[in-house]
Order: structure tokens, then sequence, then C-alpha cells
């Protein structure tokens, strides 16, 4: 007892700083900052958002041009809101987590405009098509409709070449037309429920 007590004797027990020197010295704590947590929240909820809707749009089929201005103005409206909101913050905080921001707005706008489409435009319309290769459709006033990398291509060629068949769209509200693929995806699971039999 008494050599461990004279051991123990020059030992201090406070406490000493931390090294200062590791791959996290100085960092910046986002949730220290309203602006940052403002931001990460909002990445959060067009994250949610877009994943969400997105998987809700899969009968939808795009086709047409895409316009390109609302995911610019929709990355750039995000992008600014990231710069007002990060102010104070480190650059590479504040520069990043903008970008970050900015991207996620621009994607979050692909399944919003599908969206906008179906809520603006009136009830779909039949149209009639004709399969020009097995897979692809066209019409004279409508853009193409190409299932040709689609996940049924034995459905597709059971279909017969130069036949017309008709698809439900919706007309373009912004630029590009929409069509409902449920009707095409019911008979696609009967043909091959059928052929399991």
């Amino acid at each position: 007892m008494q050599a461990l007590s004279l051991a123990t004797n020059n030992l201090s027990f406070t406490t000493t700083p931390t090294d200062e020197t590791g791959p996290l010295a100085g960092h910046f704590d986002l949730l220290q900052h309203k602006g940052m947590v403002i931001q990460l929240v909002l990445l959060t909820g067009l994250g949610i958002y877009t994943l969400v809707d997105y998987l809700l749009l899969t009968n939808f089929l795009v086709v047409g041009e895409r316009p390109l201005w609302p995911f610019v103005f929709g990355g750039l409206l995000a992008g600014a809101l990231g710069i007002h909101l990060g102010k104070g913050a480190p650059n590479a905080e504040y520069i990043g987590l903008s970008v970050i921001l900015g991207l996620a707005g621009a994607i979050a706008v692909y399944p919003g405009l599908q969206r906008y489409t179906l809520i603006a435009a009136p009830a779909p319309i039949e149209i009639t098509y004709q399969m020009t290769k097995i897979g692809y459709f066209e019409h004279a006033s409508y853009p193409d409709i190409d299932q040709r990398e689609s996940g049924i291509p034995e459905y597709w060629e059971s279909l017969t070449l130069g036949e017309n068949y008709s698809f439900s769209l919706y007309e373009p509200v912004v630029g590009f037309t929409m069509v409902d693929m449920t009707p095409v995806y019911a008979k696609s699971r009967a043909f091959y429920e059928a052929a399991e039999q």
C-alpha cells in the first residue's frame, strides 16, 4: 500500500485538453447552426418526397422532350435558399450543403412535374399507336413510345408487329406527355401468369 501511494503521489487526476490535431480537429457541428438544421430538414423532406412520389408514379411513362428550365430553376432556387440559410457557417459546410440542397431540389422537380401534369391535365385520352418494331410504337401526332428496354420483352414479342394498340395519354402540360401504363402492366402480368401454367 505504501509503495502504491508513493507511486501515485506525482500523478495528476485533472482532465487534460484533447488532441486538436486529428482529422476532426476544429470540425463544425451542423446541428449548432439553425440555418444548417433547416437545410438538413429540407434535404430530408425533399429526399423522402422524391422517393415516395417516384415510387407512386411508376405506372406512368414520360415520353417526349423534357424541358430543362424547371430542373435548372428548382436547383437554383433550392441552392440559393441553402446559401441564404448557411450564412455564418464555415465555407466547406456552407457551400457543400447548399450544392447538395440544390441538387436535391433539381431531382425533386421530376416527380413534381409528373404529379402536376396528372393534376392539371384533363382526363387521359385513348390514342392508337402502331407497333413498328418489337416494343416500339409510333403515332404521327404524339411522341413515340419505346419499350424495347423494358423488363417485359416476351410480352412485347407476343404482340403482332404492324398492328395498332391503344394507350392512355395525358396531354402535355409542361412539355412532355405521360402514358398510363397500368393497363399494359395488367395485360403483361396476365401473359406471364398464363405462360407459367
